[in-house]
Formats: C-alpha cells, structure tokens, sequence
C-alpha cells in the first residue's frame, strides 16, 4: 500500500491553524504562502466538509509530532483498485514532526504513512480491515520486494517468498499499543558490553524492545556511555559514531529458549574501507522502559509478521536476495 500523503492547507482562521496546522504556518499571510503552500499529487485535504475531529488525543512514540483523531470517509488508492472505508478513524497530524517533508532533487516528499500500532481501543488499522471482511485474517506480513532495497506489505496473511524458515512468533508485551516484545539478554558490539549492561540492570527482569524504519539503532544510556569510555566509539556528527577499534562485534537478542534475532555485523555497522560508522541515538526519555529500538536493518535479514488477533510477532530469516 501506498503511503498516505497528506498536505497542510492551513486556513485564515488563527485558531483553526494553531489547533491542526504546523506551528510555522500560522504566523502571517506570507507565511503560509511561503511555507504551507506545497502542493503534494492525491493529498488529503483538511478542509473537507465531512472530517470530523475527535477528542482523542495521541503523539509519536519518538515524541516528534502529536495530533488528534479524526474520522472522515477515506478512499486509498491501491495496487488492485481503490479502497473505501466509510467513517474511518486516522491519526490526525497537528504539529508536524521533524522528519515529515525532504527535499529531493528540488521537490519536497511527504513522509506520512498510515499507522501500523494498535488504538487504545484494541482496533487498528489491519483489524479494520478484517472485520470490513477484505482480508482472511488480521495479519500484516513484512517481506523482500522484487525491487532491490525495497519491501512490500501483505495484508491478510504470512508471506513466505524468500524466507529460509518459518514464523518463530514471540508474544507482545501487554498493555501497550506498539509492537514490543520482551527480550531475556542481550549481546550488543562486545562481550563485556554485555556483561556490563546484565550487571546494571539485573533487578529488570524484562528487557523490552520495538522495531523502527529508521537507520538509528537505539540503546541504553549506559551501553553508549560505555563505548565512548573504552574508546571503542567517537561521535562524528549527531547521531553518527566512527569506530577507533575494530575488533569481532556480536548483536544477538535472545527472546526464548528456542529464538533469537542475530544481525550480521555488516547490517547494523556501516563498514567502509577507510572507516566503520554507525547510527546511534539513546533512549531519553523513556517511559516505557524500552531497552531496544532495532533500525531497519533488520528487515534486510528478516521478514516479519504482525498478528493482530492473537497479539503477537513473528520472524523469519530471509534467504540471500542471490536466491530469491
């Protein structure tokens, strides 16, 4: 499925525009023309007559943007036909988030995609679509793409092309509407990182994790206040870290007895000839005690699957895009 692109048309009503509108939008008449004018192809409107604003509010996980509810009839163009949901709920964008537009090659892209979390309510967006009866099964399967680099969305079912194995699925932490598992250990870059980490934090019996697109791999405060220490990492800029030792790493979460993610070094380090870089940034704050948020990486060595109904995940390791 297509991103759902949406398009800031921020209107002359000053309150309107503070309450659903980017901040940077509702300074004066020239602003909006200069900053709130972009015109996206298929962009959904805020000035339709039948949207109708909820008092639900909601924010982003990495605390980047928040907004409300809203329910509206939605029409999504799809691969096979167009999609019609009658009185849909969406997450409505107020303030935009840092990473919702990029330039490239002179033209701004939208980044906003419709949400894949499950609602207060215990509803989601698959879930949605079960029960309208257009897919089998609430399941939402993550898997390699024809196009190199790429990934493509099933609705409604596993997805087994170029997977070595099947689903290991591992239940979801309860009580929270994103997709997190608990995790028993963890070997993260080196061994003593790892025992170093077990050792401040054996009171937590728990470790928990989530998944992200992003290409920043999330850690503990202290794991990263270790590698600077021992000289293993430098920060370069933001949240880029070049590497002074390049000596045998290992990534391994360990979620039962029987499964484990294991990344090749080469997919959460970016390995040059002339140097090692990669992207970290430390979970702060943190309210629901995450230990982990793993970058996209992972989707280059696993396909997943989500299963709304018995409220779990599922991972499978890919084969090499040589053999698919």
């Amino acid at each position: 499925m297509r991103p759902m692109r949406i398009k800031l048309t921020c209107m002359r009503s000053s309150e309107f525009c503070q309450l659903y509108c980017d901040p940077t939008c509702c300074f004066s008449k020239a602003s909006i023309v200069k900053q709130c004018n972009w015109d996206f192809p298929n962009v959904y409107d805020y000035n339709s007559t039948s949207l109708n604003i909820q008092p639900l509010f909601w924010y982003a996980v990495s605390d980047d943007s928040v907004g409300v509810y809203a329910k509206e009839k939605m029409d999504l163009k799809m691969m096979r036909g167009q999609l019609v949901l009658e009185d849909y709920t969406f997450a409505l964008r107020t303030l935009g988030s840092f990473n919702w537009a990029a330039e490239r090659e002179n033209a701004l892209i939208a980044h906003n995609v419709i949400g894949l979390r499950r609602r207060a309510d215990g509803s989601s967006f698959v879930e949605d679509l079960h029960k309208s009866g257009l897919i089998s099964t609430p399941v939402l399967s993550i898997c390699p793409s024809s196009h190199y680099g790429f990934l493509r969305m099933h609705f409604g079912g596993l997805c087994t092309d170029c997977l070595k194995e099947e689903h290991h699925f591992v239940p979801l932490v309860e009580g929270t509407l994103e997709y997190m598992v608990d995790v028993r250990s963890a070997v993260v870059f080196d061994y003593e990182v790892h025992r170093k980490h077990r050792y401040l934090f054996n009171s937590i019996l728990k470790l928990q994790m989530m998944f992200s697109e992003s290409n920043i791999l999330y850690v503990p405060h202290d794991l990263l206040m270790y590698l600077l220490e021992e000289n293993i990492l430098k920060n370069h800029r933001f949240t880029e870290y070049r590497f002074l030792k390049k000596i045998p790493f290992k990534f391994q979460w360990k979620m039962t007895d029987a499964f484990s993610i294991d990344l090749n070094t080469s997919t959460v380090i970016n390995v040059l000839p002339y140097f090692w870089s990669v992207e970290i940034e430390t979970l702060q704050p943190n309210p629901d005690d995450v230990r982990w948020i793993l970058s996209n990486g992972l989707f280059s060595e696993y396909g997943l699957a989500l299963d709304y109904g018995e409220k779990r995940i599922g991972f499978a390791r890919r084969k090499r895009d040589i053999e698919c």
